[in-house]
């Protein structure tokens, strides 16, 4: 989805929306209403409820500045989203660590999140990343608890999202991070197997932790016992699981 603006820059990054402010001040008037409906209008076009508002070419920021991004923050938050601010110089975070208005830490009681630089922010914002080797996605989850009906929806879309875009002839699901897996999130994982049996793509788990092998035993979702299958192949490592789906 393409979108022109005067004061921001918008770059989709799958479930995140990369936000550069544009300007070198933000001085106050006319300019700081200007860019305040850019940033809503922006929360209408992209679905992207996950925001990375990137200040690097902010030199100036004066108090009447923060009206847009407060606006910004009610916006979003009324979409369960998140905003997370990167490459802030000294300067302008003082004046943001002063105002609570950021923390250095997921923090309930600041309305912003902070990294230092873009990629960054897009990793905490993630739920996974991925990669190609080949013709195989390797998909890396990324939080320690896979939990609720909330995270679950937001995986289904963003799993959805990246199976359309990448069209592997394989899958390796890579939970290295993961000890929890409640059984919403197994959800968006069994959707994604029935896509991937219809063009015949396999998919497989690599690096389980014992506790999540567990559930997935009890589950069936890989095998519990030798001689009885389960959904899933599952293998030690990214390598094995690699050498399984690339064997001729």
């Amino acid at each position: 989805m393409e979108a022109s603006f005067r004061h921001i820059a918008c770059k989709p990054q799958h479930a995140v929306l990369v936000v550069e402010l544009t300007d070198v001040q933000v001085p106050g008037g006319d300019a700081v209403e200007d860019l305040r409906q850019e940033l809503l209008e922006a929360v209408g076009r992209f679905p992207q409820k996950k925001w990375v508002l990137d200040f690097s070419n902010i030199s100036f920021f004066t108090s009447a500045g923060l009206r847009p991004l407060l606006s910004l923050h009610r916006q979003l938050t009324s979409k369960n989203g998140r905003v997370v601010f990167c490459n802030v110089k000294k300067e302008l975070l003082d004046i943001f660590l002063v105002t609570r208005l950021v923390s250095t830490t997921p923090n309930p009681t600041t309305p912003f999140e902070l990294a230092d630089n873009v990629s960054d922010a897009v990793r905490r914002l993630q739920n996974f990343t991925q990669t190609k080797t080949g013709a195989v996605l390797i998909i890396t989850f990324q939080r320690e608890s896979l939990h609720g009906e909330e995270l679950a929806e937001e995986l289904a879309g963003e799993l959805e999202h990246v199976w359309a875009e990448y069209a592997p002839e394989g899958v390796v699901l890579d939970l290295r991070h993961v000890k929890i897996v409640s059984t919403p999130c197994m959800r968006p994982i069994l959707q994604l197997r029935t896509k991937a049996k219809e063009s015949g793509t396999p998919i497989v788990f690599s690096n389980l932790s014992p506790e999540v092998r567990e559930v997935f035993s009890i589950t069936r979702l890989i095998a519990p016992s030798p001689g009885n299958p389960g959904l899933f192949e599952a293998y030690a490592d990214n390598a094995a699981a690699l050498a399984a789906l690339q064997k001729p």
